[in-house]
């Protein structure tokens, strides 16, 4: 018998939260470009061990993060998410959300990597 292996075969190789949100889902459409749909569809129910081991890069961001960029970003989720808690107002609800994205973004440093976009 073998032991069962959960999670993520590969290191990631992206630190920011959008890549490692959403690189699954770059993943997922290269499998079906690449071996078609019957095979992209098998890969989408199997297990991790059966994908092709790149991570791909969906944007081409770096991050950086400090103290002062935690606390100003850590201050601006609290607030924020006590407003989407108790808010009923879709519009303020609307730009609290992004108010609340904002403060992730600035806790997590991310910047637009001009090196990388220039050699896309």
């Amino acid at each position: 018998r073998t032991a069962v292996k959960y999670g993520l075969t590969t290191q990631l190789v992206h630190k920011d939260f959008v890549n490692v949100q959403l690189f699954f889902f770059k993943k997922l459409i290269h499998n079906f470009k690449e071996f078609g749909w019957k095979k992209g569809v098998t890969l989408l129910f199997q297990g991790p061990e059966h994908q092709t081991p790149e991570v791909p890069t969906v944007l081409p961001l770096k991050t950086s993060m400090s103290i002062k960029k935690l606390i100003v970003g850590g201050v601006i989720f609290v607030i924020s998410y006590y407003f989407l808690l108790t808010t009923t107002n879709l519009l303020f609800f609307t730009m609290v959300f992004f108010m609340n994205f904002l403060a992730i973004t600035l806790v997590n440093g991310i910047e637009i990597d001009r090196k990388d976009k220039l050699l896309s």
